[in-house]
């Protein structure tokens, strides 16, 4: 068996409720999860595809290099997908970045429409790899496992020491030409936010800023016209089992919902409305331009 030592970004996440499930309730489980495992899957090969063709083929070598080269393993309600990155290609990680959490916030938008709600955790480090029997281990696994089922809520935070990792990501951005263009679109995507804790996550404050995934985009870049994102997301909340006890967690997620709103949407809904992938935004830009001059 070949296992493989890597570098790169980690995520684990496990679905809610599971623990309350029948034996009926368990199998369709099975059958939703492997269907949102298998969309994943698809998004992320679709992308793969999309970023070969883009203009800069050295930030399409090495995007499309760890998108080609991502692991999946589950285990029962779990799951933990990683991407290798290489460490001495940080221009080039954002956009890496800004594809996977695009790719979880539909991940987690198809997942409601499923019955399965997902909370979660991103962390960037080093792990192993062993392709046989689809086994992930190492700091970055054990960094995400110590924080993904800490939030009171469904949705995907990064953990504390990614926090810093993506800081850094952040800064620079902000002296590459190339990358200077994904900024906006990373505000949309990524940013801090007070996140409810579980009574067990070991913290003395109800809640904690981290770095959070901006999943509601999910529902307004999806939106039609007879169905406004928030009626879409109650709909799905009315939907799934709620046992007592458990209500805090959806109602702290219609509250980020609530605020997304706000604070996002509301101030950036063209953003959000043009946002296609962060690898092609300068070749959109670009055609953007030219029919508007034609």
């Amino acid at each position: 068996m070949t296992v493989e030592e890597k570098f790169g970004i980690v995520v684990m996440l496990d679905a809610l409720g599971v623990s309350n499930f029948t034996i009926e309730e368990c199998k369709q489980f099975i059958q939703n999860f492997d269907e949102n495992i298998s969309d994943l899957q698809k998004i992320n090969k679709s992308i793969f595809s999309m970023v070969e063709t883009h203009k800069n083929k050295e930030k399409a070598r090495v995007v499309s290099n760890s998108l080609k080269n991502v692991g999946f393993s589950q285990f029962g309600d779990t799951l933990v997908m990683a991407w290798p990155i290489d460490r001495k290609e940080d221009i080039h990680n954002s956009s890496l970045m800004l594809s996977i959490v695009m790719m979880l916030s539909s991940l987690i938008g198809n997942s409601l429409d499923r019955k399965i709600p997902l909370r979660g955790c991103i962390s960037v480090g080093e792990y192993v790899w062993a392709e046989n029997n689809r086994t992930i281990l190492g700091p970055a696994i054990f960094d995400a496992s110590s924080w993904y089922n800490s939030a009171d809520w469904f949705g995907i935070i990064f953990s504390p020491k990614t926090h810093f990792w993506l800081g850094a990501l952040s800064e620079g951005m902000k002296k590459s030409i190339d990358d200077a263009l994904l900024i906006p679109m990373w505000k949309v995507h990524i940013f801090e936010y007070p996140v409810p804790l579980t009574r067990h996550a070991g913290s003395n404050s109800t809640n904690q800023i981290f770095s959070v995934v901006g999943w509601p985009y999910f529902f307004y870049y999806h939106q039609d016209k007879n169905t406004s994102p928030r009626k879409k997301l109650c709909q799905f909340l009315f939907s799934m089992p709620m046992p007592k006890g458990t209500e805090s967690k959806y109602k702290n997620s219609a509250d980020f919902f609530n605020w997304y709103e706000t604070e996002i949407y509301q101030k950036n809904p063209r953003r959000i409305g043009e946002i296609n992938h962060p690898i092609l935004h300068e070749d959109n830009s670009t055609k953007r331009k030219s029919s508007r001059k034609d």
